[in-house]
């Protein structure tokens, strides 16, 4: 049972507008408009510590106020039984309130601190490598590899590119700026530019 000003408390709540039927207020102890309260969010079953005076004024349990984050382990077994193809649909889903506060909205930023981070491919499940992550073969390599394939021209290597093995760069040109002397080195022929 709680006790008078912590009913008087919850009781101008509803009377503002601001008493929500999702939230859980049996852990609410008025202690004074500056003393945090704890409030049980519901539907993710996540306990929050929430300022009084900011209660009255419409504040509402958030990834902010949220008391105990899940270990990255936990958050990586919920979102991957989530089946999300990308990171579109992590925000999507993010930005409609349907992922548990308990899980952080910018996973990347709140686990590079811990070191567990290793990308958006392997938080959702889908292993795909962030293009900025991935490691390619050395440019003589790709060199090699390519000038095997007897690509004519600049225009055909752009069409078949995507198809090729993942260690050799879309935009060798980028990727190899220090060896990279030109399209007609790198292809191994003299008409590069039929663009």
């Amino acid at each position: 049972m709680q006790d008078e000003k912590t009913l008087e408390f919850l009781q101008q709540l509803k009377s503002l507008g601001h008493y929500y039927s999702e939230y859980d207020y049996s852990k609410v102890k008025f202690l004074g408009l500056s003393k945090k309260v704890t409030v049980i969010h519901q539907k993710f079953s996540t306990e929050h510590s929430v300022t009084p005076k900011y209660m009255l004024k419409g504040a509402k349990c958030s990834r902010l106020n949220v008391l105990k984050t899940l270990n990255f382990e936990k958050c990586k077994k919920y979102v991957h039984s989530l089946n999300l193809k990308s990171e579109k649909e992590w925000i999507i889903l993010r930005q409609q309130d349907k992922i548990p506060y308990n899980i952080p909205g910018t996973p990347d930023k709140f686990f590079k601190r811990t070191g567990e981070w290793k990308g958006m491919g392997d938080w959702l499940g889908t292993g795909r490598v962030a293009n900025y992550n991935l490691e390619f073969y050395s440019f003589q390599k790709s060199r090699e590899i390519v000038r095997k394939l007897k690509f004519k021209n600049v225009n055909e290597w752009r069409d078949k590119c995507k198809s090729l093995d993942k260690k050799i760069p879309r935009v060798p040109t980028g990727t190899y700026k220090n060896e990279w002397i030109s399209w007609n080195d790198f292809l191994g022929t003299n008409n590069v530019y039929s663009f």
